[in-house]
């Protein structure tokens, strides 16, 4: 009788820390997806988008008026332009970049603007073949190109070409892109233009990789994208990974350019964002038509642009945030799916098939709540990848950036700076 009642006691403290432990697993199941980029870029999507549907087939897209009524509560979100369009200066700066300047030049050129426009080409002096390539579209109106002299040494030359193009330019709003890139459309000036208030300082355009690129190249870009657009959006813009971007030639100047990070050979996007972003002077531009395509680029190019934002990041200011939530989300992600499949585990072991069974639908719903905030972010950036890709990249992202870490260590300094400043 007492063993029976000894035993029945027992029972009831394993079921009761059973459930314990089954109500745990799978209230973390459910949260852990809501702490990623994907989730909180959702809630963004609504109030940056006003020409184009990007809601779910189940979710009811804002009315007109809800959308402006948003955007006016939004600090990232100033009233878009509705008077005449400003006039344009396109930056563009050419380094043994020939092919991709005659492949995308025209589609610069050809803009459907009102506004006056003008393109202007900053090349290496004596780069012959660059210099064929602009004869050819010298009748066009819109081009004017000037050259980096070859006596300029010991500072960064990319930094010394937008600086020069820059003071060339005949307009207030800069347009910075590169040579391989192309506009997505022949209205690309005319959708990052509607965000050139008269508040507005600085309007952050995107780009992305063309969609035979690698899905990894694509992947590793868009996800940092999600964190810095979410930022610039919610509050003041960090940097930035899309050649697409608009500034004012009048702050540029006044506040000395590149002043204080020239000995950095690149990382000339991420400072001008990083210290002409303010409250309230900071939009983003994300409407398909505004955005850039890039070529695709070689395995070495790629390389070298992680490890130069690893070598541009010490001197950019508010990083501490971005970094903390990007931490927060790496934790959750390894969390939810090690307490799964510790408990799946160990209930395997025991034949405890209230937590098998836990278990198992726990891991179920992460991987459906996961797929349900990627799928809409996926499908407005990038409909040609799959949700299932993603959810294998998620967990390698910490690796490769502990692998980029370690090669960045490991490389002289020198590599990364022009030497004698």
């Amino acid at each position: 009788m007492i063993f029976h009642q000894r035993k029945e006691k027992y029972n009831m403290i394993i079921n009761e820390t059973t459930l314990i432990i089954s109500i745990l697993v799978l209230l973390l199941a459910l949260v852990a997806p809501l702490c990623s980029p994907y989730f909180r870029f959702r809630r963004d999507l609504r109030r940056l988008i006003t020409t184009e549907e990007v809601s779910d087939e189940e979710e009811i897209v804002e009315t007109a008026e809800d959308i402006a009524s948003s955007q006016h509560n939004d600090n990232t979100a100033n009233d878009i332009q509705t008077t005449e369009p400003p006039n344009i200066t396109v930056l563009v700066t050419v380094h043994e970049q020939a092919k991709e300047l005659a492949k995308h030049l025209p589609a610069l050129l050809e803009q459907e603007y009102e506004g006056a426009f003008e393109v202007v080409v900053v090349a290496e002096q004596g780069d012959h073949e660059t210099e064929m390539v602009l004869k050819r579209f010298a009748n066009n109106p819109h081009l004017y190109a000037t050259f980096v002299p070859t006596s300029s040494r010991y500072m960064s030359r990319k930094k010394l070409a937008i600086t020069l193009g820059v003071k060339a330019a005949k307009h207030e709003w800069i347009l910075l892109t590169e040579a391989d890139c192309q506009p997505a459309s022949s209205t690309w000036l005319l959708e990052m233009s509607r965000h050139c208030t008269q508040e507005a300082q600085l309007v952050m355009g995107y780009s992305q990789y063309e969609a035979a690129a690698p899905t990894l190249y694509q992947l590793e870009r868009w996800y940092s994208d999600l964190y810095l657009l979410h930022q610039a959006h919610r509050s003041i813009a960090y940097r930035t990974n899309s050649c697409n971007l608009m500034f004012r030639k009048s702050g540029f100047i006044a506040q000395d350019g590149y002043r204080g990070n020239l000995q950095l050979l690149r990382g000339e996007y991420d400072f001008i964002v990083n210290k002409f972003a303010a409250p309230q002077a900071n939009t983003v531009c994300i409407e398909p038509a505004s955005w850039m395509i890039e070529d695709i680029p070689t395995k070495k190019k790629r390389r070298n642009q992680l490890l130069f934002e690893l070598a541009s990041r010490p001197l950019l200011q508010r990083s501490f945030r971005l970094h903390l939530i990007y931490k927060v989300d790496q934790v959750m992600l390894y969390l939810s799916y090690l307490v799964m499949f510790i408990v799946l585990g160990i209930a395997i072991s025991e034949s405890n098939w209230m937590l098998i069974v836990t278990a198992a639908v726990a891991l179920l719903c992460t991987i459906g709540m996961r797929m349900w905030v990627i799928t809409k972010p996926l499908k407005f950036f990038m409909p040609h990848l799959s949700t299932w890709q993603v959810l294998c990249y998620e967990p390698t992202i910490v690796w490769r950036n502990l692998l980029f870490r370690q090669r960045f260590r490991k490389a002289d300094d020198y590599d990364f700076t022009s030497h004698k400043l």
